[in-house]
């Protein structure tokens, strides 16, 4: 029945969750399959401090599709929301194999269905953004190192150079699940540098994606941090309290699972301190709090955490016998709020709906030509007037003009 949240999600979620996703990716890809000019894109373009992997993956995906005589960008980005929401679930169900060897009980099926169906998850697994794949290809190296799924410390190094190369900032989980693998695990010099070496061999490759791109040679991640936190070009974005990221969690999971998380967090730092996604979590959290700009989307990267704080607080219960029917309960009870807000959410487009709103317009009027009246933020192919423009969408539909 998961599955079948996710692809109808993905079906459905028309346009994109966040600029980003699609101007510095899509927009990126179809420069490079020379659909645009350079000039027309984002600004990280001119100060090429976006890692090109992911754009480049989005171009193969195009031309694939292309190939296969699909041409309207719709049912292109229909296509990759698809293979995306594949490729999650193939990783979490990976994931989940490797936690239910290592915690084997009568009652863990029942522990996995209330701490991974989460409402939001169908959403945010089939979104083709660098916080997802940063997340997807994170979690098979946390798996293999941490629940002992792959002991192949060359292949884990490249899943972790991988998560890197698609978000940068995903580093600080990196060097936390590194730290607890020296400190608690002590694990052998031998092990630490196979690690080392398949991230290495991730960034040699990035360096030379990044080179085919932009037709230079350049390190994207030294640019991105000297541009976005030396001299403080993240900031012109807005600048938030410290605070800010506690109340996106509390707004963005809702209380049904903020108010479960907030008791794990607590009962487990009290209990289990130790526990791997704490060295994961809490130094990817702490740094955030400390740069100007926050958006919820940048604590995508270790979201899984949250499912592994609910899955081991559900655990507890059963040490607590007594407990367990009560647990089992409250369980179930919660999956059921979870499926109905994913009964919500799966119909709805992606972000505020502009793409959805474009797509509306050209099914509706696919020859004859349009002219599209908008006020400011309204314009699906252009919100930002003077920005960023669709153009991956209006090439498919061009009768369609528009107006303020």
């Amino acid at each position: 029945m998961f599955g079948f949240f996710v692809l109808f999600t993905a079906i459905h979620a028309v346009g994109y969750h966040h600029a980003d996703e699609h101007y510095q990716i899509i927009e990126f890809a179809n420069h490079f399959l020379g659909n645009v000019e350079g000039s027309q894109l984002s600004w990280e373009f001119q100060y090429k401090i976006r890692p090109t992997i992911q754009p480049l993956m989005a171009a193969f995906l195009i031309s694939v599709c292309k190939w296969f005589g699909v041409r309207d960008a719709f049912d292109v980005m229909v296509i990759i929301r698809v293979l995306t929401g594949l490729f999650a679930m193939v990783v979490y169900l990976d994931f989940i194999k490797g936690l239910m060897r290592r915690h084997r009980s009568k009652l863990t099926y029942i522990w996995v269905v209330g701490a991974f169906g989460l409402w939001y998850m169908p959403y945010l697994m089939i979104r083709f953004s660098s916080e997802n794949f940063a997340s997807l290809f994170f979690l098979p190296g946390y798996s293999s190192l941490i629940l002992k799924t792959n002991k192949n410390f060359l292949l884990s190094g490249i899943f972790l150079g991988l998560s890197f190369a698609f978000r940068f900032q995903i580093g600080i989980a990196i060097a936390g699940i590194t730290l607890y693998l020296v400190i608690v695990e002590s694990i052998k010099w031998k092990y630490l540098l196979q690690l080392i070496l398949g991230g290495s061999l991730v960034l040699v490759a990035l360096v030379l994606l990044d080179r085919v791109f932009y037709n230079e040679w350049v390190f994207t991640p030294w640019k991105y941090v000297q541009l976005q936190l030396m001299e403080g070009r993240a900031a012109g974005f807005g600048v938030d309290p410290w605070w800010k990221y506690f109340e996106f969690l509390w707004e963005g999971l809702t209380w049904v699972v903020a108010i479960p998380l907030l008791i794990g967090i607590v009962v487990l730092f009290v209990k289990k301190r130790t526990q791997p996604f704490f060295f994961v979590a809490i130094p990817f959290l702490v740094v955030h709090l400390f740069i100007g700009h926050k958006e919820l989307r940048f604590l995508y990267l270790v979201l899984f955490c949250v499912q592994l704080i609910l899955f081991e607080l559900m655990k507890l219960f059963e040490y607590k016998w007594r407990l367990q029917r009560m647990a089992v309960a409250v369980v179930l009870g919660f999956s059921i709020i979870n499926i109905a807000g994913m009964v919500l959410l799966v119909p709805g487009p992606s972000g505020v709906g502009r793409i959805k709103l474009a797509e509306y317009v050209y099914d509706k009027h696919t020859q004859e030509p349009v002219l599209l009246f908008y006020k400011n933020y309204c314009n699906p192919f252009e919100p930002w007037a003077g920005g960023n423009h669709a153009y991956f969408y209006h090439n498919t539909c061009p009768n369609v003009k528009t107006k303020s």
